[in-house]
């Protein structure tokens, strides 16, 4: 699940403006978003008196996940003033707080660190730390982009937790059953330990480590229907195929979605996927955009998502995914829609069982979990590597 809830400006360089004339918070921004934080520190070094470089600053140290730094300098009165500066700082604030006292293991082999707010969650860290390392693998010629080193995978108990640390709201998590968010460089998500039936969390954390890799090649410039659709077609990629893995088949989802009203258009899903009405919108707009997804890529073939990265980042205000299809392969967005329903109607398709209640009665567990973006089984899968592990002073 992507989290879209704090609006980011995006650098953008109007034709005829030299580099050198680029507010240096801008330049940060930009690094920060692509997760180049080392790169984005070193522009905002020295005392940050403006308050443009002081809202950056705490933004580079929340992608950074030094909380309580972002927190000092995001609780500058002229930086809280501002509505950006405020979110900002309470995100920093409760996930201080979250993580205070926290267990932290770092895969030394993988360059993974993990969070724990309850140590007796250490067992899954080498399972965690393996599933970062094959989406590393196919996500670097998948989407030409290198997850970050280390990569921050947060474990929070309950769905409180999730939402201090996310700014996503309590009630839209529970209500489509999202147990993980990626955001600010970093993938939070619920322990499988806090459910009685658990949940397939291996392929959850691929999924959301999609969208951490997308949001770093386009400067988080990706509508959501393409980040979802994308991460859905990514999150089980990391691992040997499953026979059940298109039970239930998001085509026949997706058609039987607009059959009952529940599908949306792109461009109506909203902020967040966890914020639609229910769990059986959520499951059937997971479907549409991966469906969409597959179809697209059957069409251009693999190599359109490494082109289409690239051209999302540079796009202008005016510029997105319609503009960069046309340029890709004379078809804009609309087109294309338009053919895959053409195609989607073609064939006949059984209304799945996961629907026949409209996400309610005995197949309302399965609707939830499928809306939580992690339908699908997941194989665990060991990994070793040298671990280091610290307690983090509350």
């Amino acid at each position: 699940m992507r989290a879209a809830l704090l609006g980011l400006a995006i650098l953008l360089v109007p034709q005829g403006v030299a580099a050198w004339e680029i507010h240096p918070a801008d330049r940060a921004r930009s690094l920060t978003l692509e997760m180049r934080l080392a790169e984005a520190e070193k522009v905002l070094e020295g005392p940050v008196s403006d308050t443009r470089m002081a809202l950056e600053r705490g933004r580079m140290l929340l992608y950074a996940t030094r909380y309580e730094e972002a927190r000092k300098i995001l609780e500058r009165p002229d930086v809280a003033a501002t509505p950006e500066g405020a979110q900002l700082g309470q995100l920093a604030r409760d996930s201080e707080r979250s993580v205070a006292g926290a267990f932290v293991v770092h895969d030394l082999h993988r360059d993974v660190i993990v969070r724990m707010q309850d140590d007796r969650d250490q067992p899954l860290v080498p399972f965690i730390a393996e599933v970062v390392h094959a989406s590393r693998e196919v996500l670097r010629p998948g989407l030409g982009v290198e997850l970050p080193r280390p990569m921050y995978v947060e474990l929070v108990r309950d769905h409180f937790s999730l939402s201090a640390m996310t700014g996503l709201p309590e009630e839209a998590a529970r209500t489509t059953g999202t147990v993980a968010i990626a955001n600010w460089g970093r993938v939070t998500m619920v322990t499988p330990r806090s459910m009685n039936a658990g949940y397939p969390w291996m392929d959850t954390l691929a999924h959301e480590l999609t969208h951490v890799a997308l949001g770093m090649g386009t400067r988080d410039r990706a509508p959501l229907w393409l980040q979802e659709g994308i991460a859905k077609y990514f999150e089980k990629r990391w691992r040997r195929p499953d026979a059940y893995d298109d039970h239930p088949a998001p085509d026949a989802l997706a058609s039987a979605g607009f059959e009952m009203g529940l599908a949306r258009k792109f461009d109506e899903i909203g902020p967040s996927v966890a914020l639609l009405p229910s769990p059986a919108h959520a499951m059937v707009v997971y479907a549409q955009v991966e469906s969409f997804l597959r179809y697209l890529v059957a069409e251009l073939g693999e190599q359109v998502l490494v082109e289409l990265v690239p051209r999302l980042r540079e796009a202008t205000e005016e510029q997105g995914v319609s503009e960069a299809l046309v340029s890709m392969s004379g078809r804009d967005l609309a087109s294309w829609e338009e053919g895959w329903r053409s195609w989607l109607g073609s064939t006949r398709r059984e209304v799945p069982r996961e629907l026949s209640h409209g996400g309610k009665g005995p197949d309302a567990l399965a609707v939830r979990n499928v809306a939580g973006a992690v339908a699908g089984g997941a194989r665990s899968w060991g990994g070793g590597g040298s671990v280091a592990r610290a307690r983090e002073q509350a």
